[in-house]
């Protein structure tokens, strides 16, 4: 499904980040979607390597299809993990640029529900990101001090080993508690407000 914001023109924000969406066409279809930026960032160590961009909002590109259920989002993810970040990042040299930023973000994996991953592995996953006022690379699609169950993707050959979100905001679910996990994507109105690992672990299962 195209999002209607491609089918009725550009808006006003998706103008001033054109470029980006020639990056998004790049990389893999399951890395960005429509959608409100959630809160927080995490910081970069490493801002010298990249200039300082307009600090506007992140841009936001097109989803390209409306997942139905979790099974159907596991199905399009190459691993399902709940990890936590460090909150270290670093530019994404191969998609992102001075213009039109990305970043990589590693995070350790606290339980492996889904594919060839096990607890204690490390995992890189590319975020749509920006430069604060100071010139600081950050994204606020995930921050350090949260845990999420994350429905992840392969980005392709270009970046082995490195994944992207599955459905842009879709494949990302906050912990609430020990096992319950909380949806942010406010556009995917058919996927389950909130899911357990223990019922992710089982659809893997079958």
């Amino acid at each position: 499904m195209i999002c209607s914001s491609l089918r009725n023109g550009i808006p006003d924000a998706g103008r001033r980040t054109v470029a980006l969406l020639a990056v998004t066409m790049a990389m893999s279809g399951s890395l960005f979607g429509c959608g409100t930026s959630q809160s927080g960032r995490s910081v970069d160590t490493h801002a010298n390597d990249v200039v300082l961009r307009d600090p506007d909002q992140l841009p936001m590109v097109s989803r390209t299809m409306e997942y139905g259920g979790i099974a159907q989002l596991m199905g399009d993810s190459s691993i399902v993990v709940v990890a936590k970040s460090a909150g270290v990042l670093r530019p994404d040299e191969t998609y992102g640029d001075k213009v039109t930023p990305f970043a990589l973000m590693d995070l350790s994996v606290e339980d492996a529900l889904l594919g060839k991953v096990s607890i204690g592995d490390t995992v890189t996953v590319a975020l749509e990101a920006g430069y604060d006022e100071e010139g600081t690379l950050y994204t606020d699609k995930l921050t350090h001090d949260n845990t999420y169950m994350l429905f992840l993707s392969l980005q392709g050959e270009r970046a082995p080993g490195v994944y992207a979100v599955t459905g842009y905001l879709a494949g990302i679910y906050q912990q609430v508690d020990a096992t319950t996990f909380h949806k942010v994507d406010p556009e995917s109105p058919r996927l389950p407000e909130s899911v357990t690992s223990v019922k992710v672990s089982a659809l893997a299962q079958r």
